[in-house]
């Protein structure tokens, strides 16, 4: 069965998917009774009978380079831009995988600015962003993914700049930190945040974080999550398998913790989506 989460205000960014049954103490992490055990989980901004949108097909990968940054971290760093520009090695494992697994045309390092992206990610039909996310409380419109700089843009992808894009794919997966959150309600449109712009310009369904993602983590779970994606299950379903296959996987007992694989929900559209082709 499903369960379809609308969220209104400062409550669209309540994880739901993590409540429980019945808490109990004696339980660890992995053997609570979460609601997304029983039920796909779906959240959107709005009801919506149907959208008729005929995306395109294909993967494109974005993973801008941070190795020339002074406060690159030798250890599990997050995709957060409040804590500094850090390299990334777990989004190139990503991009690494959806380029050999799928033949995924990347866009990696110095090329993956913002004119690039947009001129590319208008003719694929399934997005993958594994970079830092940032989060502006005071002006929530300059939330923004991290690209690389060139000599127009800063590097900063906004809300502004995203909302206004025209885009044509089924699915998106903001693998980076906050996608699905933001600090402050504007007046007369709500919430906004990086996910949101990403339907506003036309994608159909949004992977999202609702908080921090540890880059040590995300491509475990990505490998998980795309797998699923690749049997024909629907992008809720395949979210919800991808986190029962973390919580029985014993050797992964680190990331048992809901912090690790909590933040990741859908946006918008379930649909089975292809992968391969």
């Amino acid at each position: 069965s499903k369960l379809i989460f609308l969220g209104h205000g400062m409550s669209a960014h309540t994880p739901w998917h993590l409540l429980v049954e019945a808490q109990n103490p004696q339980l660890g992490y992995a053997d609570q009774p979460y609601i997304f055990l029983e039920h796909n989980i779906q959240y959107r901004t709005q009801p919506t009978l149907s959208e008729s949108l005929t995306p395109n097909s294909g993967v494109l990968v974005v993973a801008p380079n941070f190795e020339d940054e002074p406060n690159i971290a030798m250890v599990d760093v997050q995709r957060n831009l409040d804590d500094d520009y850090s390299d990334l090695p777990g989004a190139k494992k990503e991009a690494a995988f959806l380029m050999e697994e799928y033949h995924a045309h990347t866009i990696e390092g110095k090329s993956a600015t913002i004119p690039i992206f947009e001129r590319e990610a208008s003719n694929y039909g399934l997005l993958h962003l594994a970079t830092h996310g940032y989060v502006d409380a005071d002006h929530p419109e300059f939330s923004a993914l991290l690209m690389q700089e060139d000599s127009v843009y800063s590097g900063y992808l906004d809300i502004n700049l995203l909302s206004s894009m025209k885009l044509n794919a089924s699915l998106a997966v903001l693998s980076a930190c906050n996608t699905g959150y933001s600090e402050k309600l504007v007046s007369g449109i709500g919430s906004q945040y990086i996910g949101r712009a990403f339907k506003q310009a036309g994608v159909q369904g949004i992977v999202m974080t609702l908080w921090k993602s540890s880059d040590a983590f995300s491509p475990i779970f990505m490998k998980e999550f795309y797998r699923h994606l690749d049997s024909e299950h629907s992008v809720s379903e395949a979210l919800g398998l991808a986190r029962r296959g973390i919580l029985s996987d014993s050797e992964l007992s680190d990331f048992h913790h809901p912090m690790y694989w909590g933040p990741f929900v859908l946006l918008g559209q379930d649909e089975v989506i292809t992968v391969r082709h």
